[in-house]
């Protein structure tokens, strides 16, 4: 839904996000009919009529009862879709505080020890609390990437049904725009093992007639699959990285699922890993998360019956018939007066506006009717989505970086741990290494072509009418380019992932523009927002060769069939010139291993007979013992330098180790060199 200032005059006459726009034309017609009757009437007295306007003053009353009665409803609908996707978006964002929270990871710094005094560690309940870390830090990274991925497939999902709604399952070119986009997100969320479910149930098909390709969607239903067109999306099993050509592919299911449910059910799997674990959290947590799912998905059901589900026909075919009578039966029967300019106003403006009031309440319960439609009345959903994208960073970090810290300053209120002088030891790291945020996903940045949607739809209405009167809407797109400083000095290009470690600085790629400029004033739009979120493990060439050969054969394939004019074909192609290009899917680089100082609370927590680290910038597994001793942490070959990589084999080994200050994507150019705060490597070194 566009937004506005309320109160303010120009809200009388805005073009784009108001009601005008769209009544001008039936409007405009119905005055050159209003004109030409007044003509004819004034012509030849026959077609005169001369009766009472007691019937039409009745016929009115129920034309503007029906309006407002079928408008109540659409708004009700409109109402209630706010609320259930809200409650919706609300439930997997809660689920992931709730998760992350109930984890019970390395049990490090409770309360009770806090006090009380920590127990001596020894090497193998070091191990013990690291692994049961490492197990936790899966859980929390597989339900946020599931969470996220479960919202970018609820929006696919209305996608598909307002095709199938409004025009029996054909896909017009902003749908297909949005389909491939949302597509691409889920590939960047799931490894290739779960992309060939999602694939094999998401049945999006291309049939050929007379040489133009139509495309067409199916959700819900059962169908033989042999009969049906090929698949624009082809299913391909994990692993299977052979080349293919491009043509006809017969679907492998009979049956189309909403894809939220897939889903739903890969989270619920990863949600029942934990359950009686040490590292995990207790049984009864199930009945909370099973009431969070069944929550979410009854709101998908009743949202998917608003869409599904329009006004009757009867009803609908009532309201337009009623209209039209009366639009042509109030001028035929208004008696034409002496006075020319009285009679203008009885036969012409006032009959005028009355058509134009009403067909603005038809217009409005039509727009209000799909709420989550692509209308500038419909709700914004991908700001729903990026909300939840927050939500689930800020779990996570509380989660695991800031754990720790908090957990020590609930001990500061018990007068026994200030006067024992364990309040000095608060600063000291923690034992087990926390995994960071921007170690597994990373910011991509949203295509132009989809932020020009945005702008136009859900941005300010100010904002919009600027960019028209300055001449920026004819190339809204290469307005955005240039308005949205979505990269860092030295990037390549703006469709690279956000460095977490760059300073403010080097963020400054162009300078800010005039406050009372439209560049200036999209620049700082506080309820703007520029990127999505991404999981690194299936974007990154050392960790996901298999997804990035899997994602570089579908974009050969869409580009093949959709053609390499089509704005959705653009949205993948690297070398095109147009500014909706969008290098989507392309490789990342891999964060920097951390490295995780803990000789000070090895130090202080390890026993006599167990030997300490040696040196004070040693990580875990430093001792003066060499590879193959207790100290060695099982052999890793990590030890000394950084933290054991962080896995668990619960759904896909985490093979990533947890990074550091890093670069996150393509090569940067050596000129000008910087200096990485962790060595006196230039850090154009650390990129192929």
């Amino acid at each position: 839904m566009i937004r506005y200032t309320k109160g303010a005059s120009n809200t009388l006459f805005y073009w784009w996000g108001g009601i005008n726009r769209h009544l001008l034309v039936p409007s405009v017609i119905y005055l050159l009919f209003l004109v030409a009757l007044y003509y004819v009437q004034r012509r030849w007295v026959l077609f005169q009529i001369d009766c009472s306007t007691s019937g039409l003053s009745m016929l009115g009353s129920l034309t503007v009862f029906l309006l407002v009665f079928r408008m109540n409803q659409s708004m009700a609908r409109n109402n209630e879709a706010t609320e259930r996707t809200d409650e919706m978006f609300g439930e997997m964002d809660f689920l992931v505080h709730s998760v992350c929270a109930f984890m019970a990871g390395a049990k490090e710094d409770l309360l009770h020890d806090v006090v009380s005094g920590q127990a001596p560690r020894t090497e193998e309940e070091l191990q013990q609390m690291r692994l049961h870390g490492e197990l936790a830090t899966a859980i929390r990274i597989h339900v946020v990437r599931l969470c996220v991925a479960f919202g970018v497939s609820c929006l696919l999902y209305f996608r598909v049904l307002t095709a199938m709604a409004d025009a029996q399952g054909i896909l017009e070119e902003e749908d297909l725009i949005q389909i491939v986009f949302l597509h691409s997100r889920l590939q960047s969320l799931l490894y290739e093992e779960e992309m060939e479910v999602v694939d094999q149930y998401l049945c999006i098909t291309r049939e050929t007639d007379k040489g133009e390709a139509e495309y067409r969607a199916e959700v819900g239903r059962f169908r033989i699959a042999r009969q049906k067109a090929g698949l624009l999306i082809r299913p391909r099993h994990a692993g299977d990285n052979s080349e293919e050509g491009c043509n006809f592919v017969q679907q492998t299911s009979d049956i189309a699922p909403p894809l939220p449910k897939v889903i739903l059910g890969m989270l619920m799997e990863v949600c029942h890993q934990p359950l009686a674990q040490k590292w995990g959290y207790p049984e009864r947590v199930l009945n909370l998360i099973a009431s969070i799912a069944a929550d979410a998905l009854d709101q998908l059901t009743h949202l998917s019956g608003l869409i599904m589900r329009p006004v009757s026909l009867a009803y609908y075919q009532h309201c337009r018939v009623i209209v039209i009578i009366f639009s042509i039966m109030w001028p035929l029967v208004t008696e034409v007066g002496e006075n020319q300019m009285g009679a203008i106003f009885d036969n012409i403006v006032f009959p005028f506006v009355v058509y134009w009031a009403m067909s603005g309440l038809e217009r409005l319960a039509e727009m209000m009717e799909n709420p989550v439609g692509d209308d500038d009345t419909d709700i914004n959903l991908l700001q729903q989505l990026h909300e939840l994208e927050v939500g689930a960073q800020l779990a996570f970090e509380l989660a695991e970086k800031r754990r720790s810290a908090l957990r020590r300053t609930l001990a500061r209120v018990c007068p026994s741990y200030m006067e024992s002088g364990k309040a000095a030891q608060r600063k000291s790291p923690p034992m087990v290494a926390p995994a960071h945020f921007e170690d597994h996903f990373c910011w991509l940045p949203i295509p132009t072509v989809i932020a020009e949607g945005m702008v136009l739809k859900h941005g300010h209405v100010d904002h919009v009418h600027s960019a028209f009167f300055e001449g920026h809407i004819a190339e809204f797109r290469s307005f955005l380019r240039r308005a949205l400083k979505r990269h860092s000095a030295g990037r390549r290009s703006i469709y690279e992932a956000i460095p977490q470690d760059a300073e403010s600085e080097e963020l400054k790629v162009y300078p800010e523009a005039g406050a009372d400029t439209t560049m200036g004033i999209i620049q700082r739009d506080c309820n703007g927002f520029w990127h999505y979120l991404a999981f690194r493990s299936v974007l990154t060439s050392n960790l996901g060769a298999g997804e990035l050969t899997r994602q570089a054969l579908w974009r050969k394939r869409m580009v093949h069939l959709m053609g390499q004019d089509h704005p959705a074909a653009e949205l993948l192609q690297t070398d095109s010139q147009d500014t909706a290009r969008s290098v989507l899917l392309r490789p990342i680089m891999g964060p920097r291993p951390r490295k995780h100082h803990v000789s000070e609370a090895l130090m202080q927590a390890a026993p006599r007979g167990v030997p300490k680290a040696q040196d004070p910038k040693a990580g875990y597994g430093a001792s003066d013992k060499g590879p193959g001793s207790p100290n060695d942490l099982m052999g890793s070959p990590h030890a000394g330098s950084g933290p054991m990589p962080r896995g668990g084999d619960l759904l896909r080994e985490m093979d990533s180790s947890p990074g550091g200050h890093f670069k996150d994507t393509f090569p940067q150019p050596p000129n000008p060199p910087r200096q990485a705060p962790w060595s006196g490597e230039d850090r154009s070194s650390f990129h192929p």
